[in-house]
Parts: C-alpha cells; sequence; structure tokens
C-alpha cells in the first residue's frame, strides 16, 4: 500500500513538472578552449584594460597637440565710458583696460566699441621639454598595452585553472563511484558468505561501513564540482552558470615559444624605466630661458569722439576701423626656482632608480616563474609515465585479493586495503594527466606568451 501511494505521488510531481514552463536557463557547456576564449572575450579586467591603453594614447595625442602655436580668434562688442587716466597700475582681473587721451571725466553715458583679433603663441624653447614628455608618454602608453597584455595572459591562466579544477572534481567522482560499486559488490559477496556461515557477520558491517564511506567520497566530489563550476563562472566574468565539460584531457605536447622579445610584465616595467627616464630628462630642462615669440593682429573701432579727429565714421563702434599688428619674443628665466628645480630633478632620479629596480626584480620573478614551470612539467612528465603501472599493479592485487577472500585464504581488511590502494592509483594517475596539462599552461604563462597558450588549445592537445 505504501509503494503504491509512493508511485501515486511520483506521478503526479512528474505531470505538474510538465506542465510548468521551463523558464530556468540551462548553464552553458564550455570547453577548456572554450572558457579561455569566453574569457579573452568577455571579461570585464579586460575591458578596463582597454580603456587604460585608449587613454594612454589620448595622453600622448594631448602631448603632442601642445607643440602647436596657440592661435586664438577673439571678437568683442561692448558699450562704456571712455575716460582714461594717466598712471600705471598693475593688471587685475576682469578689469577693462582703457586707452586714449584723457577726455571728459563724467562716468555719464558711454559709447560703442568693437574689437576683432588673432593672436598667437609658440613656445619656442618648451617645445624640447614637451619631446621628452612626448617620450615619456609613449612609454606609458606601451606600459599600458603591456598590462593589457599580461591582464590577458592572467585572465586565460586563471580560466584554465579554474577548469581544470572541475575537472579534477569530475576525475575524483568518477574514481569514487568506481570505488562504491566495488565496495558494493564486496558487500554483496560478504553478506552471501556471512548468510552460509562462512564469514563472521562483522565483515558484512565492515563492508556497509565501506560503502557508506564511498557514498561520502562521490558527495564530497560533487560539491568540488559545484563550487569550482561556479569559480569557473567568475573566472571567465559570465554574469550566469557555467558547466565545464567531460571531455578527457589529452595534453602530448609542449608549447613552443613565440618570437616574442620578453613576457607583457618586462615589457611593462621596461617600458616605466623608459618613461622615468624621458622624466627626468623633462626635468633637465627646466633650467633652459623659456623663449616665447607672440603675435597678435587686430582691428578696433570706438564710438568714443577724439578732440584731433572730428569725422564721423558710419558704423563707428559697432565695426572696427583701426589696424594694428603686433611681434615680440618674451624670454624668461626662473631666477628664484632653484629649490623647486632641484626637488623636481632629484625626485625624478629617484623614480628612474626605482623603475630600474622594479624591472630588475620583475626579470628575478620571471626566470624564477620559467624555472619552477620547467620543473613542474618535468616531474608532472615523470609522475603521468609511471601512474598507468601502479593502476595495473593495484587492480591485479584486488583481483587476487578477492579470490583469496571467496576461498577463505585472506581477511576482509586485505581486501578493503587493496581497494583503496586501486582508487589511490587511480586518482594518482588521474591527477597525472590534470597535473600534467597545467604545467604545459603554466609554461606558456611563465613565458608570458599567449599566442603559444592558445595555440595548445587550437591544436587540440588541450581539450
Amino acid at each position: 500500500m505504501r509503494t503504491a501511494t509512493k508511485r501515486v505521488a511520483a506521478a503526479a510531481i512528474s505531470a505538474v513538472m510538465v506542465a510548468l514552463p521551463l523558464t530556468a536557463q540551462q548553464p552553458q557547456r564550455l570547453s577548456l578552449a572554450d572558457a579561455v576564449r569566453y574569457a579573452l572575450d568577455h571579461h570585464p579586467a579586460l575591458t578596463a584594460a582597454q580603456a587604460n591603453v585608449l587613454s594612454a594614447r589620448s595622453d600622448v595625442e594631448q602631448v603632442r597637440a601642445s607643440r602647436l602655436p596657440a592661435l586664438d580668434a577673439q571678437v568683442q562688442l561692448n558699450r562704456a565710458t571712455g575716460n582714461a587716466v594717466a598712471g600705471a597700475f598693475f593688471p587685475m582681473s576682469s578689469l577693462p583696460a582703457v586707452g586714449g587721451p584723457p577726455g571728459n571725466r563724467s562716468p555719464e553715458g558711454g559709447s560703442w566699441g568693437a574689437t576683432t583679433a588673432l593672436v598667437t603663441v609658440l613656445p619656442i624653447t618648451a617645445l624640447l621639454r614637451t619631446n621628452h614628455l612626448i617620450d615619456a608618454q609613449t612609454a606609458q602608453l606601451h606600459a599600458a598595452e603591456a598590462r593589457r597584455d599580461q591582464n590577458r595572459l592572467q585572465v586565460a591562466t586563471n580560466a584554465a585553472n579554474a577548469f581544470l579544477e572541475v575537472r579534477a572534481g569530475q576525475e575524483q567522482r568518477r574514481i569514487a563511484i568506481a570505488a562504491r560499486q566495488r565496495a558494493l559488490t564486496i558487500d554483496s559477496l560478504t553478506r552471501v558468505l556471512a548468510a552460509q556461515g562462512l564469514r563472521p557477520g562483522a565483515d558484512s558491517m565492515r563492508t556497509a561501513a565501506e560503502v557508506a564511506g564511498a557514498d561520502i567520497d562521490v558527495a564530497r566530489a560533487e560539491r568540488r564540482i559545484a563550487v569550482g563550476n561556479a569559480r569557473l563562472a567568475e573566472a571567465v566574468g559570465s554574469p550566469d552558470a557555467v558547466v565545464a565539460d567531460t571531455t578527457d584531457l589529452a595534453a602530448n605536447v609542449t608549447p613552443r615559444r613565440s618570437a616574442m622579445s620578453a613576457p607583457p610584465s618586462m615589457r611593462e616595467a621596461d617600458a616605466a624605466v623608459s618613461a622615468a627616464v624621458a622624466t627626468r630628462a623633462a626635468a633637465s630642462t627646466a633650467w633652459y630661458p623659456r623663449v616665447d615669440l607672440l603675435g597678435a593682429a587686430f582691428l578696433r573701432g570706438s564710438g568714443e569722439p577724439v578732440p584731433s579727429n572730428s569725422t564721423i565714421t558710419p558704423m563707428r563702434g559697432f565695426a572696427p576701423n583701426v589696424g594694428n599688428w603686433a611681434l615680440g619674443i618674451v624670454a624668461s628665466w626662473p631666477l628664484l626656482g632653484a629649490p623647486g628645480i632641484h626637488a623636481t630633478q632629484r625626485r625624478a632620479a629617484a623614480e628612474v632608480a626605482a623603475a630600474q629596480a622594479r624591472a630588475a626584480a620583475t626579470g628575478n620573478q620571471v626566470a624564477a616563474a620559467r624555472r619552477e614551470a620547467e620543473s613542474a612539467l618535468t616531474g608532472a612528465l615523470a609522475v603521468a609515465s609511471r601512474s598507468q603501472a601502479l593502476i595495473d599493479a593495484a587492480t591485479a592485487a584486488l583481483i587476487q585479493m578477492t579470490a583469496r577472500y571467496r576461498a577463505g585464504l585472506t581477511s576482509l581488511a586485505d581486501v578493503a586495503d587493496a581497494q583503496r590502494q586501486l582508487a589511490r592509483a587511480q586518482g594518482e594517475e588521474a591527477t597525472a594527466r590534470i597535473e600534467l596539462t597545467a604545467a604545459r599552461l603554466l609554461v606558456a604563462s611563465a613565458d608570458g606568451d599567449l599566442d603559444a597558450f592558445l595555440a595548445l588549445l587550437a591544436a587540440g592537445t588541450v581539450r
């Protein structure tokens, strides 16, 4: 009766599930190559890195534009009085200038005036400093490009590592399921032998415990897979859930290094040194005199009466009718700027030394990472070459122990130990395959060569 009730309930639940619309989106399945490509196309960090490159390129263009002479066109129409006062005073901000002989000193009334002008300034000696600043900004652009490439490499590496973590969980689940099946087989055999009085009842309890332990291992593997898939979605920059596919890994080719001159991290450090050197060169020009070439051409019209000229001009004050031009050279020296200039130069020299030290440290890190990656690859190859022999030996030992247990020549403990040994051997073999793939990708990552990294995926050697 109870079984019939369960069947009816299950049928009702199934009918309800069929009637409900399937609104939940299925997670996207990604192979290792798909995960890396998706990360390179969608990860927000790469969007920000590319934006930084565009910003640095705009800075270069802005500094280059500063080499052009300034040329301003100005037009003014105003109504004001024309009272002039003899004597000099320092210019004040927004205070209009008044020219001409003193006339009526009454502030009442006023007349119209119009002015048009073209004014240009060419900083002659500042062009040398500008050229150094262009070199500095260009080096900063190269550094931003190197950071973008380094971010791309790091994103690809993180995506691959997250995928391999999921794959390790899948291998752990496969091995745990196989171990559970073997435990169930021994449990069934032990129960039969115990029922016949050929084995003690404690053996059946022992095999039940082995089955329960295998169930726990399966559950732990499922948890590892679920957590790994969540981390994979974060690593590839996906807002939706993703699932790593179950394609076996077959990494059999060592990545070839391309003709890249240096890894992105080293190129970034070298660009930082170049930028610091150019900034120091720009600071060294602070003692040079500033020489500016000035030019102006302007027309002015005024409705203010002039005693020496009583002629009334049409549109007087509304249209400029008197032209002038002027050319001049202005030279200036920072006579009291020595403390500030010396401080700027010392700071620039310190930044060069710091950039050179960081470049040296980066070089050491790159060399150490390469040695570590090559050592990891050598070790992974050695382990992988021996893992299959370990599985074969453990399988033969389990078969022999099971046969001896059937014949009553050995204890259940020996069979359980043989099962664990086989599960361990299978785990070692699966780990060796994954570590071999990770080591090959680590070599490409340590070289800073994204092309070699992607070539492994494109060649089908890593899936």
